[in-house]
C-alpha cells in the first residue's frame, strides 16, 4: 500500500475504549468485534458472512478513531455496494 508506514493514521488524543454512543443502540460487540474496532494499527481488513455485524463494527471503528483524534479526512471506508455505502454514510451521519 503505497504511502503507508504502518504506523496508526494518526496520533491518539486518547488511548479509551469504544465509546458507548458509537455502538448501534442495542447492539453489543462480540469480543471480535470489539477486537476490530479497538485495533491499535493502521489499516484493518474484516472478511465475515452476511449478518455477522460488518457495517455496524465498521461504523464503530470510525467511531473510535475519530474519538482517538484521527482527522476524519484521514480515514477510508469501503464496502461492497452503492447500498451499502449509503447505509455506512447513514450510520456515520447518527
Amino acid at each position: 500500500m503505497a504511502g503507508w508506514s504502518g504506523a496508526p493514521p494518526a496520533p491518539y488524543a486518547r488511548a479509551e475504549s469504544t465509546p458507548d454512543h458509537f455502538v448501534a443502540a442495542g447492539a453489543a460487540l462480540t469480543p471480535a468485534q470489539r477486537a476490530v474496532v479497538e485495533h491499535p494499527g493502521g489499516p484493518c481488513i474484516v472478511l465475515a458472512v452476511a449478518g455477522a455485524g460488518k457495517t455496524s463494527t465498521m461504523v464503530a471503528r470510525v467511531g473510535t478513531l475519530v474519538a482517538r483524534g484521527v482527522e476524519p479526512s484521514t480515514i477510508l471506508v469501503t464496502s461492497f455496494s452503492r447500498a451499502a455505502v449509503h447505509d455506512v454514510r447513514a450510520r456515520l451521519a447518527r
